[in-house]
This record gives structure tokens, C-alpha cells and sequence, in this order.
């Protein structure tokens, strides 16, 4: 075969008969190809370039240089950005675009969630939310206890000894401050849990915490960080009884996507 063909090179017909040689597509047969489809470049013919013109081209007047993207075409992302949405995307999944009411909400309804991921405005929202409301009820129990009435009584002449009562209301507003912090205890240290995911870092990473005088400061630097592809490790997987795949899914549907899959 390769003696039948190295004739028909020399006489510069080589592209044609090699083609059909390799491929069993006649020349004739690649000639009606390139004849039906015009756009699509032949083989052995170089295609366009994406974001210039094409190879052996130059570019038109005005237009972006061969390979560059068009001029005013936003740039794109040096790194992985995850999709923003308007809408809840489901209680299994973090939601990025969230607003202050919605990450507050979400703060309560996933109270012991420890699985799964929290993108930084549902931790930072709820964050923020939480605060307020303790200062708030911090003041108001304050001033209701600072407001109990003061009883003297005089045990000398011009001698008097006073006693302060702490009325019913300065009680209650202490008790609802106690129980409003004790029961924000376990959704905050499951939505931090939850942002450690989102950012490709195990929960565990919570404990640094507890290191003196810096492990507040490096904890907070890690809940600002960015989402990453691989927190998609930690997210809920949905199974049928007995570890069975749901009804309609795909075999290994619940594996993440491969680090490379992900736009950067």
C-alpha cells in the first residue's frame, strides 16, 4: 500500500489518495465532503482559532489580535467561581447569592446539620443576624434590671438601708438572653462546620480555635475563604433502601466531578 501511494505524493495528489488510503474515503468522496460542508475545515487543514480570526487570517480592521478575545469581552475567571442564585437550590446544597433573611431563616432550619456545605453568606449573614439580636436583648435586659425598684428602709435616725428587688420582667429579660445564646450554640458551630466544607477543609478544622491568642484570628481568615470544587466531597448523598442508587440516577452519580471538570 505504501509503494502504491508514494507515486501519487510526488505528483502532489498525495493529500487525497493518503486520506483515502487511511480512512477508505475516495477522493472524489472527500472532494463532495468539502463541497457539502463548506465551514468545516478539510482534513489536514487547520481550524479557526477561538477568540481570533483564523490561522493565516489577519485580523480585520479594528479587531483583536490573533488569539486574544474580542475588545470589551469581559475576561475570563482565574479561578473557580461557583453559579449565584436568586432562588433557594434545596436544603442539600449551599446557596451562593443568599440574602440577610433567607441565611437567617436557613440558620434555624438547619440547627444540627453538620453535613454538606455553607457558602460565606450564609455563615456571614447569620452571622451578623445573631449579633444583633443578642445586643438587642443584652440592652433591653440591662435597662429592665437597672429599673427595678429600690426599697429603703430606716433603721437610725437619717439612717437608711436600701435593698434593690429584682422584678419579674428583669428576670425574664435575663433567662430569654441565657436561652437565646445557649440555643444558638449548636446551628452556629454547624453552619462554621458547613463553611469549612464549602471551602475544601474538613469541620475538624474548627478546633484551631482553641489555639491561644491566634487560633480566633486564623479561624476567622479560613471562614472568609473562597468556595473551592472540593468541598462538592462533603456534600449529602441521596441513596434508595438498602444503599440502593435513587430510581432514574445514573450509576455513580453521586461522585464529585473531577477537579479539572470545573472552570477556573
Amino acid at each position: 500500500m505504501v509503494a502504491s501511494v508514494s507515486p501519487v505524493l510526488a505528483h502532489g495528489r498525495g493529500d487525497n489518495c493518503y486520506f483515502s488510503a487511511m480512512s477508505g474515503v475516495g477522493p472524489g468522496q472527500a472532494a463532495q465532503d468539502r463541497h457539502q460542508y463548506p465551514g468545516v475545515p478539510g482534513y489536514g487543514t487547520p481550524g479557526p482559532a477561538p477568540g481570533g480570526p483564523a490561522y493565516g487570517t489577519p485580523p480585520a480592521y479594528g479587531g483583536p489580535p490573533y488569539g486574544m478575545p474580542a475588545y470589551g469581552a469581559a475576561p475570563p475567571p482565574m479561578y473557580w467561581q461557583p453559579p449565584r442564585s436568586e432562588t433557594d437550590p434545596g436544603q442539600d446544597l449551599p446557596w451562593y447569592g443568599i440574602g440577610f433573611l433567607p441565611a437567617y431563616a436557613r440558620f434555624w432550619k438547619k440547627y444540627a446539620t453538620f453535613s454538606g456545605r455553607a457558602s460565606r453568606g450564609e455563615y456571614w449573614w447569620a452571622y451578623l443576624a445573631n449579633s444583633i439580636v443578642i445586643i438587642v436583648l443584652y440592652v433591653v435586659a440591662m435597662v429592665v434590671v437597672t429599673t427595678t425598684q429600690t426599697t429603703c428602709t430606716e433603721y437610725q435616725i437619717q439612717q437608711y438601708q436600701c435593698t434593690s428587688d429584682l422584678s419579674p420582667a428583669g428576670v425574664g429579660s435575663l433567662v430569654i438572653l441565657l436561652g437565646y445564646c445557649l440555643a444558638a450554640i449548636i446551628p452556629n458551630l454547624a453552619v462554621t462546620w458547613r463553611r469549612l466544607h464549602d471551602t475544601g477543609r474538613s469541620g475538624a478544622y474548627y478546633l484551631i480555635s482553641v489555639i491561644p491568642y491566634v487560633g480566633e484570628l486564623i479561624l476567622v481568615i479560613l471562614l472568609a475563604g473562597k468556595p473551592s470544587p472540593d468541598g462538592v466531597r462533603y456534600d449529602v448523598v441521596l441513596r434508595g433502601p438498602y444503599g440502593a442508587e435513587p430510581y432514574g440516577s445514573p450509576p455513580g452519580h453521586d461522585q464529585p466531578p473531577p477537579y479539572e471538570a470545573y472552570p477556573r
